[in-house]
């Protein structure tokens, strides 16, 4: 079981997100609307806010009515690409899901993907960019052959409102995972596309495992059970390996991911990171309210950094991997100085004791 799960979450977090099969979901009872829409034909309409008049002055609400109209062309588009049998869809609040009729009902599904997306804008309230978050489209296929097999729009703008997931009966813990990991990469792209570069390896890698672990209700989340990454990290430690929480928070190389795993030697990659990110984030984390803020403000830090960056730049031809990894560790080592770096010892160190008392770590 244990290797089992693991090689799952690798899978997912490493693979291409269009290339990872996923299972069907649940029956539920939820009321959330199950369609079967003919083709849309005609040109998008502009929705003004009740209220307004389209095209007022205000910036934030230009911006958010240019985004719906986006949303609403692509998701026509999406409708009107859609083969004439064997598909359904589902309109949820936060989401357009297709899928094919073998996949079962979308009611679970849809439920959850406004969930995630719910909690998402909750939480990382304030790395958002943009005042409004689109609907994704969640594509969902019977077979990972079926989702091979598939031929997407040939538009830039449409591949990044759409996710691809399928079923897959011998994978059956794999469907929310991928779904997961679809939504957060999507907010991500929505808001801060290239955050990922300069988080740390650690949590780059640990946020994506708990995030696709999780389960999301409102704006509520359930943390996955952390015993295994726990028993990770003291195999760390009993093969020498220092827990290093300032490394954890600064080195952006990832970790090494082994291709097996010897049930005798339960190494995870990403382990801490994913103890730092459950302690981070976790409703009933024993992490302070002033380390919850300072991890929040460490990520807007190194989205901030890396746009001055880029911004700042004299030559935008290219630049080797050696170049651009130097330079979001730049970016990584000046957003952790200005942070988690600029708390004092008895901060730190209070910091740290609570963390480890919390998972039990020497």
């Amino acid at each position: 079981m244990f290797e089992n799960s693991i090689t799952l979450l690798l899978l997912v977090a490493f693979a291409p997100s269009e290339a990872a099969p996923c299972l069907a979901s649940r029956p539920s009872t939820s009321a959330s609307r199950e369609l079967a829409l003919p083709p849309l034909g005609g040109e998008p309409e502009d929705h003004a806010p009740e209220g307004r008049e389209p095209g007022g002055d205000d910036p934030e609400d230009e911006a958010v009515e240019r985004a719906r109209a986006s949303e609403e062309r692509l998701h026509r588009l999406a409708l009107e690409t859609m083969p004439s049998t064997g598909w359904r869809t589902l309109a949820a609040d936060r989401a357009l899901l297709i899928a094919s009729k073998q996949c079962g009902s979308l009611r679970t599904a849809g439920r959850e993907a406004d969930a995630a997306l719910d909690w998402l804008d909750a939480t990382f309230g304030e790395l958002r960019t943009v005042p409004y978050t689109r609907a994704p489209i969640l594509r969902i296929f019977e077979t990972p052959d079926a989702l091979a097999a598939y031929e997407p729009e040939d538009s830039a703008e449409f591949a990044v409102l759409e996710r691809l997931a399928c079923m897959s009966p011998d994978l059956p813990t794999l469907f929310p995972l991928t779904v997961n990991s679809e939504l957060l990469s999507y907010w991500l792209d929505e808001h801060c596309p290239d955050l990922m570069l300069g988080l740390p390896g650690e949590l780059n890698l640990g946020l994506r495992s708990w995030v696709m672990q999780s389960r999301f209700k409102g704006r509520r989340v359930t943390p996955a059970p952390e015993d295994i990454f726990v028993d990770s990290v003291r195999a760390s430690s009993q093969q020498g390996e220092a827990l290093d929480l300032r490394a954890a928070l600064t080195v952006t190389r990832i970790p090494a991911a082994s291709p097996s795993f010897d049930p005798d030697d339960p190494i995870v990659p990403g382990a801490l990171g994913f103890l730092l990110v459950d302690h981070f984030l976790a409703p009933k984390s024993k992490a302070s309210d002033e380390v919850r803020q300072t991890f929040l403000r460490f990520l807007v830090a190194i989205r901030d950094g890396l746009a001055e960056a880029e911004a700042s730049a004299e030559d935008p031809g290219p630049t080797s991997m050696e170049d651009m990894q130097a330079a979001h560790q730049r970016v990584t080592t000046a957003a952790f100085e200005s942070t988690f770096g600029a708390m004092n010892e008895e901060a730190w160190a209070s910091f740290e004791q609570r963390f480890r008392k919390e998972y039990r770590l020497r």
